[in-house]
């Protein structure tokens, strides 16, 4: 599997929010552990150091659908901001 690459500014915010997770008891604990062996492994860089073609936190991607020929667009947003 590829290393997944992360701003040192994500990477600590997520390891965050997966410990806060973890604690309150709202994430399953396997898959905690399967978040954090991921980030583990992640290629940590500098936020100015992240390639063009990375999708970071607060991000907007747009996915469209073939079959239906529709478009959404997501913000990747952090547990805390999402709604």
């Amino acid at each position: 599997m590829k290393k997944i690459t992360l701003s040192r500014v994500d990477h600590a915010r997520i390891l965050k929010s997966i410990e806060k997770a973890k604690f309150s008891g709202t994430i399953n604990p396997a898959e905690a552990e399967k978040l954090l062996n991921e980030l583990g492994n992640a290629r940590i860089v500098e936020p100015t150091e992240i390639p063009a073609d990375v999708v970071t936190m607060n991000s907007e991607v747009e996915i469209s659908f073939s079959n239906t020929n529709k478009t959404v667009v997501f913000k990747i947003v952090y547990p805390d901001q999402a709604n």
